[in-house]
């Protein structure tokens, strides 16, 4: 009987095919006809409608990370650095005083880490889903600090002050270990086995966006790898992995404005395409975030709109590097400015977290193609 049970509804869900919410939870991508047609003009669109998470925060610099049941976001204000895992009754304080850099926010176990930038270097600080723990971690000195995970390990990079090497530790290290003599921007993300690192570095009249991997302690592993060579400025890099693809996004002056670039290599650093422009509107101190999704990456950034306040993008770029659609505008319902976008990817759809021009986050989830309702 229970077998006949089984096979009953297994048949169901067989000729519901795409039309099931089960269905479509667990193959975002495997529509109808009619739905693909949607999401052929969802790619051409230059709104994200997506749902707006209900929850008032005030700040400036977000930044989101989580596990596949719960979000958390950090964010600073002139008083300090500030931290909320959603379903928590009140943001937690993290630091005080004047932030110059971040936050960052990653996750490993369950528990969120929080890194900023302030007067005296860099410093993180551990986030449970209910309180702040213990006191901050401190790396005195070094600049542009960030951090990743890969499994139990979490690494910090950064550089050893302004112009100064770039070198990477863990959290419990007294000491860092360099992994290029000089650069700036410094960014991570895990490998299978470790984890690449990449930065920017002038040579002659040109910058070099190079990549290094590292080993989980930190240690170099190789040499380092040219990934784009450009005259003139080039903007920190964004860095994410998905799957055998790297994503590399940076801004660069070769088409004569601060354009965002991005491309894709395989692990070893071997090119998978070659660069597509997503922008030409980008600014130099600006940041893109990069996540990788489901069959290829999300990229988010803002830039300035000429006599208006800054926006915020978002497009999808598949394992290739290439765009898929247009960029599209992320929020466009009101004047207010969205700006320091961070993305992140979960599950069947896309977080994001934005700065308003009126001191507010905009925090919002979307579909797996960025510009659609989430599935679930």
């Amino acid at each position: 009987m229970a077998q006949l049970q089984r096979l009953i509804v297994l048949g169901v869900l067989v000729a519901a095919g795409p039309g099931c919410r089960w269905w479509r939870r667990r193959h975002p991508h495997a529509r109808p006809a009619a739905v693909r047609d949607v999401a052929t003009a969802c790619y051409d669109a230059r709104f994200v409608t997506g749902q707006r998470i209900p929850q008032r925060l005030e700040g400036d610099h977000p930044a989101v990370s989580g596990t596949a049941g719960a979000r958390v976001f950090a964010w600073r204000t002139p008083r300090g650095v500030y931290g909320w895992w959603e379903g928590m009754r009140a943001p937690a304080q993290l630091a005080e005083g004047a932030v110059t850099e971040g936050p960052t926010v990653v996750v490993r176990r369950g528990v969120a880490m929080v890194g900023w930038g302030d007067a005296r270097g860099a410093a993180l600080r551990t986030l449970a889903q209910d309180a702040a723990v213990g006191e901050p971690t401190r790396w005195d000195g070094a600049v542009h600090a960030t951090v990743a995970v890969a499994g139990d390990y979490a690494l910090w990079v950064g550089q050893l002050g302004e112009g100064g090497g770039l070198a990477a530790r863990g959290l419990t290290d007294a000491a860092a270990q360099a992994f290029a003599e000089g650069g700036s921007g410094p960014a991570v993300t895990a490998l299978p086995d470790g984890f690449m690192v990449a930065w920017t570095a002038r040579d002659g009249g040109a910058t070099v966006l190079r990549g290094r991997p590292l080993t989980l302690d930190g240690t170099a592993r190789g040499e380092a790898f040219e990934v784009q060579r450009a005259p003139g400025v080039m903007g920190a890099p964004s860095l994410a992995r998905g799957g055998d693809r790297l994503l590399f996004a940076w801004s660069d002056h070769r088409s004569g404005d601060a354009g965002l670039h991005v491309l894709t290599t395989d692990l070893s650093g071997a090119r998978a395409g070659e660069p597509q422009r997503l922008s030409i509107r980008y600014t130099d101190d600006s940041m893109a975030s990069v996540a990788a999704a489901q069959r290829g990456f999300g990229v988010a950034w803002s830039e300035p709109v000429s006599g208006a306040a800054p926006r915020s993008y978002l497009a999808r770029v598949d394992s290739r590097g290439r765009r898929l659609g247009s960029a599209m505008r992320v929020a466009v319902e009101d004047d207010a400015g969205m700006a320091h976008p961070s993305l992140r990817w979960e599950r069947a759809g896309f977080v994001l977290a934005m700065a308003r021009a009126d001191g507010t986050l905009d925090l919002r989830r979307t579909g797996p193609l960025g510009c659609d309702e989430p599935l679930e």
